[in-house]
């Protein structure tokens, strides 16, 4: 479904001037980018909304009376990647072979370790594969459109065991493909006509 509204939204934009159209991330745009020193001022979006979550244990306290009381209260944090929020790339390497680009969605984050992680797949796409690591936070999940545990992300390999490397996915039992969270691009075009008028003065 998501293929389809892709390509009537290009063939829209094909046709109309100044019209904004997401893209999956490729090489093609990075490699611009690179070409006119703008690696690192290139915007990358989620395909989805995308919600970290760290937990830590904040206090534990057991009471023996007539009855034992066991109260504890846990903290938790949540951050929230909006589709349309704009990330950096802070810094790029390889995992296991793989092109790994670190993206920063704050910014105070300027390099790869507060920044997240996507590598890229055998399609060509860089999907979610590292969460930044919280010091004050003891663990952490990934979940994808809404806190909900049907839709906790959970790593895991794509497509086969052979795959170089596991990504965040999300598998549902009646789906044959897992979904997954990847960058895209915005892309404007603009057309312009450079149109004059004639008129014949007639015999």
């Amino acid at each position: 479904m998501r293929a389809l509204v892709a390509v009537v939204l290009f063939s829209v934009c094909s046709l109309l001037s100044g019209c904004t159209a997401r893209y999956i991330l490729g090489d093609s745009a990075l490699r611009d980018a690179k070409a006119r020193d703008k690696f690192q001022d290139l915007g990358v979006y989620v395909t989805h909304r995308t919600i970290p979550v760290y937990e830590r244990d904040e206090f534990s306290q057991k009471r023996v009376d007539r009855t034992i009381e066991d109260n504890s209260r846990k903290g938790r944090l949540r951050v929230l990647l909006g589709r349309n929020l704009v990330g950096l790339i802070v810094d790029e390497d390889l995992r296991n072979g793989a092109r790994r680009l670190w993206v920063a969605f704050d910014r105070s984050c300027r390099d790869a370790k507060c920044a997240f992680g996507f590598v890229q797949t055998e399609d060509g796409r860089y999907r979610l594969v590292d969460l930044p690591v919280r010091d004050d936070y003891e663990k952490s999940s990934v979940y994808r459109s809404c806190v909900m545990k049907r839709q906790e992300l959970k790593p895991g390999k794509l497509r086969a065991l052979s795959d170089a490397n596991a990504v965040y996915r999300l598998e549902r039992k009646r789906k044959k493909r897992p979904k997954t969270v990847f960058l895209e691009v915005k892309r404007t075009t603009k057309r312009k006509t450079n149109e004059k008028v004639e008129r014949p003065s007639g015999n």
